[in-house]
């Protein structure tokens, strides 16, 4: 499998972004995640079912410092 996502998400990473991958558990395939992981890409690791919620919450949170 190709590391480019991982790479992508690196980069968001460092430039101090949020960044979010699906857990081992809850994968059919952990390529990528696994990837961004090894690479030190990765803000938070959760399962599938909480990914969205975490996104919204740090968005909430974003917001509510300004």
């Amino acid at each position: 499998m190709g590391r480019d996502g991982a790479e992508g998400l690196l980069a968001v990473h460092n430039r101090k972004c949020y960044t979010v991958a699906q857990d081992r558990d809850s994968s059919i395939v952990y390529g990528m995640p696994k990837a961004a992981v090894q690479l030190g890409g990765v803000t938070d690791i959760l399962p599938a079912s909480k990914i969205g919620k975490a996104i919204n919450n740090y968005i909430i949170l974003k917001q509510s410092k300004k």
